[in-house]
């Protein structure tokens, strides 16, 4: 017994006996407190209720635990709170160097890399950018609504099939209407279709919780249909451009693959950083941050690339 009306101070820290009774006073402030979000903020972690955005109820980490999590590393087997949220880090870290490093070792190797990467005068910006725009956010868009559907389909496995089959689908088909769908167009539909996919699951939720779970399934897999088919368009309309259409001079060598290496590193990347942003922020700021980064793509659209003889 750690809080109850009416409890002595003496009825309490009885047989898991500590210094202080630190875990009835703790609930007494949090019965008491006339704003809990002070509370909160003050607790050495993160105890704050689980929502269905952030429904990590095992996520206790904050960063003001940091110094004291490292200070214990290596004298406890499992630092408490904060040393599985480190795991995830490193291999942020580690995805990061590694993308990096398979994307630069080739370049120096074959001596190409000023030559494959120029940045254009009208718009000062290098083209591969665009393509690490649409990386990170095809991952921090299909991340967030793979955990969301958990909620709808009961199981992890059934909501990343749902989710990744859907979308790979649909973002197949959508490729399909590149010639059809201006650039721009399918990069801001699908931003905007990213803010409101959170109230849009919400419904699709409640209006489908009776179904068999099935057709819940395919009803998943088919609500993907309107951000995935726009999904399809950014890349094979990146690629086309690189390629050369009447309005630019097209590129050889090096330059098709480098975007591929690009888009392909920073949805590795991406991956990891969705899932450590989820934990902090919940599903809604990840996908606001998938959305800003095709907005970002919409900015910065893929440019002719010159490729000389290397000197």
């Amino acid at each position: 017994m750690m809080a109850a009306p009416g409890l002595r101070p003496d009825e309490v820290n009885l047989f898991n006996i500590l210094p202080q009774p630190v875990y009835s006073d703790a609930f007494t402030a949090l019965r008491t407190a006339s704003d809990r979000r002070v509370f909160f903020a003050a607790y050495p972690f993160d105890i704050r209720p689980a929502t269905d955005d952030r429904p990590f109820f095992f996520h206790l980490f904050k960063w003001s635990q940091t110094p004291a999590t490292l200070q214990t590393l290596g004298k406890t087997w499992q630092p408490f709170g904060g040393s599985g949220y480190f795991v995830l880090l490193a291999l942020l870290a580690l995805a990061s160097v590694l993308s990096a490093a398979l994307i630069a070792v080739p370049l120096v190797a074959r001596r190409v890399s000023r030559t494959t990467v120029h940045v254009s005068r009208a718009t000062r910006h290098s083209p591969l950018t665009y393509f690490a725009f649409i990386g990170f956010g095809f991952l921090l868009i299909e991340i967030p609504l793979a955990q969301r559907y958990v909620l709808y389909l009961g199981r992890p496995i059934y909501a990343l099939a749902a989710v990744l089959g859907g979308l790979l689908a649909f973002s197949g088909l959508g490729s399909l209407l590149t010639r059809r769908v201006p650039l721009r167009a399918a990069l801001i539909a699908i931003a905007g279709l990213a803010l409101i996919y959170s109230p849009f699951t919400r419904w699709l939720f409640e209006v489908g919780a009776g179904l068999p779970p099935w057709a819940r399934l395919i009803a998943a897999a088919l609500s993907l249909a309107p951000i995935g088919l726009p999904m399809g368009v950014p890349f094979a309309a990146g690629l086309a451009r690189l390629e050369g259409n009447g309005e630019n001079e097209g590129i050889k060598g090096t330059g098709i693959p480098l975007a591929w290496a690009v888009n392909g590193g920073a949805s590795v990347v991406s991956a990891v950083l969705a899932a450590i942003l989820a934990l902090s922020f919940g599903f809604n700021a990840v996908l606001a941050l998938g959305a800003a980064a095709y907005g970002l793509a919409a900015l910065t659209p893929p440019t002719p690339i010159r490729n000389e003889a290397s000197r």
